[in-house]
């Protein structure tokens, strides 16, 4: 791989510079409120062949997913759920997906598709600037996390797809989604929880509350709450990855996260007097997803995996949340309240997509990109 390009003088890098003037050019080409899903739909196409034309190392877990989905391929369905390493709807997923093709590039296309499905459908659903919502997504390196994490980027995207449900209150339809989601990877369990918080706007007392003790219990227990529930419920489905130590976005990014909760909380119980119901409820929903984040990540420094798992309330945060507050300001000030935003994305894309002198390539094993068999620098 030599002469591979990291940084800014990656392919990713000068990818999302292209990507800035295309969905900018689509915002004026669908200018008009009625053709937003055309919007969105063009924007998705792109980032979509991006993703399924992949070459096959592409991805620093592909180097696992590819011989299983072979294996698999010329197994049962029988066989593979009950012998199967991952989680059942992600081998039935892969399984559907061979029968089509036996080939890699089916895999990449079939995978590429239900990960990139749900977080696209919350931009169109929600977002108050959709240039805004699909930079940062690329730009916080949530897209090109899906070309490492496929089952938990699936799971996510499922998610993605019922959070209106949890809007609405929708309990069962809600809860069913997260199951479904928790069959790609266990870990979209964890949204179960975030129901009950949700049944109404939360206020400032029991906000407090559930954030001491929320990061009182994970401080004091968690190490020892996470080996009991890899070593008893996760035997099977690869608990290593679960607990893996080393490494990794720790106390930084903790307390990156509380400054983020004490700012979306001082936003809300500031502006909740003059919102209305549907606002104080999108508003309670991104207090309530960035404490959770803020909680988990306090036993990121131990088990760095676990910063995975504030995926499912961040990126709402970052791709939806952040241009909800943005659509509170006067638009004359809002150059002024999306520059250092972009500033930090750009500086964090740069961190992401820094060289790893050992593998020579990045953290998420996507450099150098290859389109098919082609590299690009």
């Amino acid at each position: 791989m030599n002469g591979t390009n990291f940084g800014i003088e990656s392919f990713y890098f000068y990818f999302f510079f292209f990507l800035i003037f295309f969905v900018l050019g689509c915002q004026g080409l669908f200018a008009k409120s009625s053709q937003r899903k055309q919007f969105f739909l063009a924007c998705f196409s792109l980032l979509y062949l991006m993703a399924a034309l992949r070459g096959i190392t592409v991805g620093g877990d592909l180097k696992r997913y590819l011989p299983e989905f072979h294996s698999v391929s010329l197994s049962s369905f029988q066989y593979i759920i009950e012998f199967g390493r991952h989680e059942s709807g992600y081998l039935i997923y892969i399984k559907l997906l061979s029968l089509i093709s036996s080939a890699e590039r089916c895999f990449l296309v079939g995978t590429s598709l239900a990960s990139l499905v749900g977080p696209f459908y919350l931009f169109y659903r929600y977002s108050k600037c959709p240039v805004a919502s699909i930079l940062l997504y690329y730009a916080m390196g949530y897209y090109t996390n899906t070309f490492n994490n496929v089952r938990q980027s699936i799971a996510i995207s499922i998610i993605f797809c019922v959070i209106p449900y949890l809007l609405d209150r929708k309990m069962w339809k809600y809860i069913i989604g997260v199951l479904l989601a928790t069959t790609f990877h266990y870990s979209a369990l964890v949204m179960l929880i975030v129901y009950p918080l949700i049944n109404k706007p939360i206020d400032t007392k029991k906000l407090l509350v559930y954030a001491g003790v929320g990061l009182g219990v994970v401080g004091v227990f968690g190490y020892f709450f996470l080996s009991y529930v890899a070593e008893t419920f996760l035997t099977r489905f690869d608990p290593e990855s679960f607990m893996e130590e080393g490494e990794g976005p720790g106390y930084g990014l903790f307390f990156f996260y509380v400054i983020i909760f004490l700012l979306i909380s001082s936003f809300y119980i500031y502006q909740k007097d003059k919102m209305n119901s549907n606002q104080c409820k999108m508003m309670s929903l991104f207090v309530v997803f960035q404490m959770f984040a803020m909680i988990i990540q306090l036993s990121a420094p131990i088990h760095h995996s676990m910063v995975r798992m504030t995926y499912y309330f961040f990126i709402p945060i970052v791709t939806i949340g952040v241009p909800y507050i943005g659509s509170y300001i006067i638009k004359r000030n809002r150059v002024v309240f999306y520059l250092p935003i972009f500033v930090f994305a750009i500086y964090y894309m740069i961190r992401v997509y820094s060289r790893a002198p050992e593998y020579m390539t990045n953290s998420q094993g996507v450099i150098p990109y290859i389109l098919i068999e082609t590299p690009i620098f």
